[in-house]
């Protein structure tokens, strides 16, 4: 029997990598949030003292007292300092990518330290990486590890989980269809920065063989099929928006970690297509021809875009060091989001008795930063509140999926479900 992780530590939460435009996002949704702030023991971690000691006072002019808030600097790429900062939380977040490039020590760090870990990644190859390296040690362990706690995959996988526990006992989950939709968005520089990673010869290779091995063998094939139906139908017809939609942008991830998560569920092998609307556009009707015209006005972007993204493959995939220089050419890139916007997941589903159920999910911000924010936020902290409950080793959010949509609830994130039968 493995003996428990230890809960009385220095820290609550530790916050890695909190000055970039998510991580100071995240700082000031646990400053904000609905959990008494003076009840929370939290270290902010990063390189730059300067640069926490700003975010602490932005923290504490939201209302958390600056004795609750810890600095402590320290650097990802050093083994010993990963190791004496997860040795003083209970619970480590880390918001620091790329994550294949600077994740690896601080999952090491938990785990030798049994020290709770989560992160916003939407790195699925390095997460099975991960999980191949320090799976059964964690297991072992008695840590649990939770990646994909941001917009990535929490509004589609909470939903799926939502309809499959609306459905009478008895009955399983058969399909599942999400449309996504923004009122507005961006693109931070961690996730600028992993999807230049990707888009190489060897990323692209690192990504199809890591999305593999994520998957249990007898979910493969209704992935397959899965990922068949969300790249070859380009448009198809949402009757919750009364609008055409595309093929989500994040949908090979999105796919592959409901598959993974549907398959622990016990409901494995369903059919799961996540679509989007385009940002900016109101619900369908005449004026916008149904959603047509703002996907015509993007294929025309994406048109534009392809011929740089052609000659950005084809440099960093033969040319050594051109990753180093997009990295400095972006270094003063940043994408504070945007508040005010809102994320809308609408769901529908069926289950193998024919029951349907309709489920929507509403977050406050912005995907990339603010929604994704309140989201790891929220997860932290529901983690934080349930130590002695969580399952042991490398996780998704999903595997207590009851536990985290009582807490979102609670916080101001709404998902509800409605049986159609």
């Amino acid at each position: 029997e493995v003996p428990p992780v230890p809960m009385e530590r220095e820290f609550g939460v530790v916050l890695l990598g909190c000055t970039g435009d998510a991580g100071s996002a995240i700082a000031m949704c646990l400053a904000r949030s609905c959990m008494r702030p003076s009840a929370l023991r939290l270290a902010l971690a990063g390189r730059s003292v300067q640069k926490l000691s700003e975010l602490r006072r932005r923290m504490v002019d939201a209302g958390m007292p600056t004795d609750s808030i810890t600095l402590v600097q320290a650097d990802c790429t050093s083994t010993q300092e990963m190791e004496a900062l997860a040795a003083r939380g209970s619970l480590l977040l880390s918001a620091a990518g790329p994550y294949e490039a600077l994740g690896e020590n601080v999952v090491l760090a938990c785990v030798r330290t049994r020290t709770h870990y989560a992160d916003i990644t939407g790195e699925i190859h390095w997460v099975a990486a991960m999980r191949d390296k320090y799976g059964a040690l964690a297991e072992a362990s008695g840590v649990c590890l939770c990646s994909f706690c941001g917009y990535d995959c929490i509004p589609t996988e909470l939903s799926m989980h939502a309809c499959a526990r609306a459905l009478a006992p008895g009955e399983r989950l058969v399909r599942v269809e999400c449309v996504n939709k923004m009122a507005s968005g961006g693109l931070p520089h961690g996730t600028a920065m992993t999807l230049l990673g990707m888009c190489t010869l060897g990323g692209s290779a690192r990504m199809g063989l890591g999305a593999r091995g994520f998957l249990p063998v007898s979910e493969r094939l209704a992935t397959l099929g899965s990922l068949a139906r969300w790249a070859l139908l380009p448009i198809s017809w949402s009757s919750d928006l009364s609008s055409l939609v595309v093929p989500h942008g994040m949908g090979l991830l999105t796919t592959i970690v409901a598959h993974g998560s549907a398959r622990k569920g016990g409901f494995g092998g369903l059919s799961f297509v996540d679509r989007q609307s385009m940002p900016f556009a109101s619900t369908g009707s005449m004026v916008n021809l149904w959603g047509l015209l703002p996907i015509c006005a993007a294929a025309c972007a994406a048109a534009l875009f392809a011929l740089p993204m052609v000659l950005w493959f084809t440099f960093a995939s033969f040319i050594p060091g051109s990753l180093r220089v997009a990295s400095r050419l972006l270094a003063s890139y940043s994408y504070p989001g945007d508040e005010a916007s809102e994320v809308r997941v609408h769901t529908s589903a069926r289950g193998s008795r024919g029951t349907r159920v309709r489920a929507l999910f509403v977050c406050p911000g912005d995907a990339g930063i603010w929604c994704t924010a309140k989201l790891a936020c929220e997860t932290a902290l529901a983690m934080l509140e349930g130590l002695d409950a969580l399952p042991a080793g490398f996780v998704t959010p999903g595997e207590f999926a009851g536990t985290l949509i009582t807490h979102l609830q609670h916080a101001g994130v709404h998902l509800s479900t409605k049986l159609e039968r």
